[in-house]
């Protein structure tokens, strides 16, 4: 029976950043066996804002970077994240129309389980990834897009 478990981010980011050399040869000799087939590596959305936070904040990655990276890393054999294609099209909102992951995220994700519309206080970001918001507090037929 193949080995299956979760993803911490601190796995995923001592992967991507090999940082720490121990960790790092520990992390890559994972993703090995996960490409082999000998384990199923699961990746939850959260896990993935996570890393984009740390890799830009603390890292000081590129959007660019950050972008290819993860999508690379999603898209991994034996890397089974969960709603892929949301994460990746998130990956690629945040790299491209220059909003913050979890917003990229959240518009995604509302348009894939529906319904495609937000309440927000955050116009800007949200006018950027073409969902319809909503202003708390205001009548429904004040939703703008």
């Amino acid at each position: 029976m193949k080995r299956e478990a979760w993803l911490d981010a601190n796995v995923v980011l001592r992967f991507l950043t090999a940082d720490h050399p121990e960790m790092y040869d520990r992390s890559r000799a994972l993703m090995a066996q996960a490409e082999s087939g000998d384990v199923k590596l699961r990746l939850a959305p959260i896990t993935v804002a996570e890393v984009v936070w740390t890799l830009d904040s603390f890292y000081g990655l590129s959007r660019q970077a950050i972008g290819e990276k993860l999508t690379q890393f999603v898209s991994a054999e034996g890397v089974e994240a969960e709603e892929k294609g949301v994460i990746i099209q998130a990956l690629r909102d945040y790299r491209e129309k220059n909003v913050d992951f979890a917003d990229a995220y959240l518009a995604r994700h509302a348009e894939h389980v529906g319904p495609a519309r937000v309440f927000t206080f955050d116009l800007k970001h949200f006018s950027r990834l073409g969902v319809e918001t909503l202003t708390p507090g205001e009548p429904a037929s004040g939703a703008s897009r």
